[in-house]
């Protein structure tokens, strides 16, 4: 649960919308280039969740991983 220390930017589900903000515009980017993106926007500290951010979207069917190109894809419903 949130509490009054709690970073909102640095919550799951907000780095999960950055990720989708950026492959909106994009909606095919490297895996690296996708978590620079997201250490830029929020900082380094974001990278700790980046992973399960990805896991989020993924879960939600929102983002398909290509393993031959190592990039995430933007899946368009």
């Amino acid at each position: 649960m949130p509490d009054k220390y709690t970073n909102l930017n640095l919550s799951l589900v907000n780095i999960g919308g950055v990720i989708l903000k950026s492959l909106y515009n994009c909606p095919i980017q490297k895996y690296d280039d996708l978590e620079n993106y997201v250490s830029a926007s929020l900082g380094d500290n974001a990278r700790l969740l980046f992973v399960q951010a990805l896991s989020f979207l993924y879960a939600l069917g929102k983002i398909s991983y290509q393993i031959n190109s190592d990039s995430i894809n933007l899946v368009q419903l």
